[in-house]
């Protein structure tokens, strides 16, 4: 050809050859691969068809724990996103001064106000400081526009950096000037819409606390839910009417945070840090300056005192759920695995067959892992709806606003690519090499059994399905006792019928006397009393020199004369303040058990006590309580002491006869409205306030139900379709138990046994497991329960019960066959 042609033809003719050849080659390999991924799809297809309940399980079982596995990644997710939004977040800290005090560490979010600016002047590392004060003791702020009140929760007061330090943007204003002014304010855009509507709120004036007057000088973007620290109102620093608590390094009444040049480590912060809590807070008692990054606030704080955060939750929650996740995922996988080999007796002649007609080994792999990647899809695709239905019931339990925005798609697009290579492999991995591996002239003679090895696979599955759910069970349990325990112990007062009005702000404490003694003159309302606080509200800590002891913070509350009886605390020793003893208001305290052991004092009725406070107020013990609850079970009850106010009260206390509450919150109501115009009646139940401090516990018990019956579920379906199919290998053999002359009984106690076993023996791995992990919860509690027994031998009930309800259904419809149908089978 080439003497014919030439050379340079001759290679063009034969690099056409040998492309065209290439490329057929692709097309015709690529036409077979599709032809083959055609017939596994048909084949798939098919088998569903032939076993329409066996697929269903499968799908459904992993439609849920996969469903089950998303919401637990959006909520884990939801959780590690907060603070992450700040342009500076990874060099934004908050202080935290720890104490040592009775023997322990305690941590306190508060701090002094001249704390901020010192750090910023002696440490060049330091670039800018910013603090809030919106103190625990004032749970919400009156805000008055013109003569109409609002109460709100979300005000601060806050220093001009805050939108150099933080990231939050304006839609109006100035961020570096916004708020340089004293009495200025910056509101977000749903205040706005709330106090303004249409009207444009620059400018205009607003009142806090019926003391300052604040302008309006910006509009900030609604702060996103994804942070501890979420405001409405942002006024001036220098604003701030509590004059008393600041220029002193005694009161830790402000939040302290700092924005650092660069990220670093924590031991080097932490030398520097120790030079200047000596330098500044002298050796009165133990105590210890450092930072917290502001990306640990949310899930790291747990019992911090005076912590500013609302909605802050525990890192132990999101290894807790993660692992559920993990758990509910692999029960949905184990289910798979366990029916597809169950069910390989039935596709044992397909394979025959399939090697017969020289299938390698390799192709029924890629065959049967195809089907399982396949099974898979259609579970991601029933998850994803799944999802879509169960979001807004899993937001009402949790609390949250998880929705699917475009991140959360990204995440779930991720999620799924992930969840469907893992799942789809690790479910079809074992039944694609097991049924691979079977030789044609035994399937052909229809000689197969899967043999001691296939018996114990299927029950190792079983086991592992139902240690998980037994987990759960029991963890749900002794959350649930633990709750109930908070909720019913005695706390050493009477919090039934005792309804709290807040008095927030100069014109209503200004008629409080009044308003009070009118109250009394009700039949329907036994007693009241005001005081700085009430039990599950915030408790202030103050200065003190007991008699015999150094200085050092202790809580403190104001009270009068009625509080001790109107939440029915018992004396146990002296007496409670008396109107017949006009001294009682300058000279007088009441202390607690828990005082009088820490003080050390044998013969607590008459020793000294300074307050550092209002001059230094020195008085004598006239009384001690015993010891009650106000604060949470997570913390030992601490010493406490009681001192008459001198002004008025933040709170009002009525007890009301509990025959007829709603006529006489009717009756309030209007004695409110004619005492207070204007000003929203307010109001909360003493008991209702104090179980939600267990609102966090109640969340994750309500969690812990719900992935419990979802686990429980999968695993009776898994349960149910294992067996279905090995009831069906033995028909003939129940027939002939039958025919034998054996009872029901026996006939459905010789098919469960197999199964009962490994369930029994689930439980006793899964006893010693749970009790580990839940003691390690209960430790959070400094008032818990015993972990009782009987949860653990109500789970095994529960679990055997429901496993022997899943097969007895399948044994007793396939033991009431006729014989004689059964003696045909096959």
């Amino acid at each position: 050809m080439c003497r014919d042609y030439g050379r340079m033809r001759s290679r063009l003719w034969y690099w056409t050859q040998l492309l065209t050849m290439v490329l057929r080659s692709i097309m015709n390999s690529l036409y077979w691969r599709m032809e083959m991924v055609k017939n596994d799809f048909k084949m798939a297809l098919r088998n569903i068809h032939r076993q329409k309940v066996f697929a269903f399980i499968n799908i459904l079982g992993l439609s849920v724990g996969i469903a089950c596995c998303l919401m637990i990644f959006l909520f884990v997710r939801d959780e590690l996103s907060f603070e992450k939004f700040h342009t500076n977040s990874k060099r934004i800290h908050r202080t935290i001064i720890d104490e040592f005090v009775d023997g322990t560490w305690e941590h306190n979010a508060g701090s002094p106000d001249l704390l901020g600016p010192a750090l910023v002047d002696e440490y060049p590392e330091f670039v800018s400081c910013v603090r809030l004060f919106n103190p625990p003791w004032i749970d919400k702020w009156t805000v008055a526009k013109g003569k109409k009140y609002f109460y709100e929760q979300n005000l601060f007061f806050a220093d001009p950096a805050i939108f150099e330090v933080f990231t939050f943007p304006l839609v109006r204003g100035n961020p570096d000037t916004a708020l340089q002014d004293p009495n200025s304010l910056v509101i977000t855009e749903k205040i706005a819409q709330k106090y303004f509507g249409a009207e444009d709120p620059m400018g205009k004036i607003l009142t806090i606390q019926d003391a300052v007057e604040v302008k309006i000088t910006g509009i900030a973007k609604d702060v996103p839910p994804n942070t501890h620290f979420r405001f409405d109102f942002l006024s001036s620093f220098d604003s701030m009417p509590y004059k008393w608590a600041m220029n002193t390094w005694r009161t830790q009444q402000f939040y302290t945070y700092v924005l650092l040049d660069k990220e670093y480590s924590q031991d080097q912060l932490d030398a520097k840090l120790s030079a200047f809590t000596k330098k500044h807070f002298g050796k009165q008692t133990n105590m210890a300056l450092r930072l917290q990054p502001i990306g640990d606030i949310h899930l790291h704080s747990q019992h911090f005192n005076q912590d500013l955060a609302r909605n802050n939750s525990d890192i132990a929650y999101v290894y807790i759920f993660s692992t559920i996740a993990a758990f509910i995922l692999a029960i949905a996988c184990i289910n798979f695995m366990n029916l597809s080999t169950a069910r390989s007796a039935k596709r044992a002649r397909e394979v025959g067959m399939r090697k017969v007609m020289g299938a390698y080994r390799r192709q029924l792999i890629k065959q049967f892992m195809g089907e399982s990647f396949f099974f898979t899809l259609l579970a991601t695709v029933l998850s994803l709806i799944l999802v879509l239905l169960f979001l807004p019931k899993l937001n009402s339990l949790t609390g949250k606003s998880i929705a699917l925005t475009l991140g959360n798609v990204q995440f779930l697009g991720g999620s799924l690519a992930a969840i469907i290579l893992i799942v789809g492999f690790f479910s079809g991995s074992y039944p694609a090499f097991f049924l691979s591996r079977f030789q044609p002239i035994n399937t052909l003679k229809n000689d197969f059994s899967t043999g001691k090895k296939g018996i114990l696979f299927r029950g190792t599955l079983v086991f592992l399905q139902f240690t998980v759910t037994i987990g759960l069970i029991i963890g749900t349990f002794i959350v649930h006792s633990q709750i109930q325990y908070c909720l019913n112990k005695n706390l050493g007062f009477e919090k039934e019928s005792v309804v709290i009005l807040p008095m927030r702000s100069g014109s209503l404490t200004a008629q409080y006397g009044s308003f009070k003694n009118e109250l009394r003159q009700n039949a329907s309302v036994l007693n009241a009393a005001g005081s700085s606080t009430v039990p599950g509200q915030s408790v202030g800590s103050r200065g003190m020199f007991p008699e015999g002891n150094l200085w050092y913070p202790r809580n403190s509350i104001f009270v009068d004369y009625d509080f001790i009886p109107t939440l029915g605390i018992e004396i146990i020793a002296g007496r409670n303040f008396s109107r017949d003893h006009p001294t009682d208001m300058e000279d007088a305290y009441i202390v607690n058990e828990a005082a009088v052991k820490s003080f050390g004092w044998d013969q607590p009725i008459g020793k000294k006590i300074i307050w550092a406070g209002d001059k230094n107020k020195k008085g004598h013990v006239v009384g001690v309580i015993r010891d009650f609850h106000y604060a949470s079970f997570h913390e030992k009850i601490a010493p406490l002491v009681l001192h008459m106010s001198t002004g008025v009260s933040s709170y009002l206390s009525i007890r009301l006869q509990g025959n007829n509450i709603f006529k006489s919150m009717s009756w309030l109501k209007t004695k409110w409205k004619e005492f207070y115009p204007g000003h929203p009646f307010d109001y909360f139940f003493l008991d209702e306030g104090f179980n939600k401090l267990y609102k966090s516990e109640e969340k994750m018990g309500t969690l812990f139900r719900f992935f419990t019956v979802l686990g429980l579920i999968i695993s009776c379906l898994g349960l149910y379709g294992l067996s279905s199919y090995l009831l069906e290998q033995r028909t003939k053999e129940i027939g002939i138990r039958k025919v034998l002359g054996a009872s029901m009984p026996r006939i459905l106690f010789t098919v469960s046994k197999e199964f009962l076993r490994w369930v029994v023996l689930a439980n006793v791995v899964a006893w010693p497991v749970i009790y580990f992990a839940m003691k390690q919860w209960l430790a959070n509690f400094a008032y818990r329960i015993s972990i009782p027994f009987l949860s653990f031998l109500l789970s095994a009930f529960i679990v055997v019960t429901v496993a022997l309800l899943t097969i007895g259904y399948q044994c007793i419809k396939t033991a009431l066959t006729n014989p004689v149908d059964s003696l045909r089978y096959e």
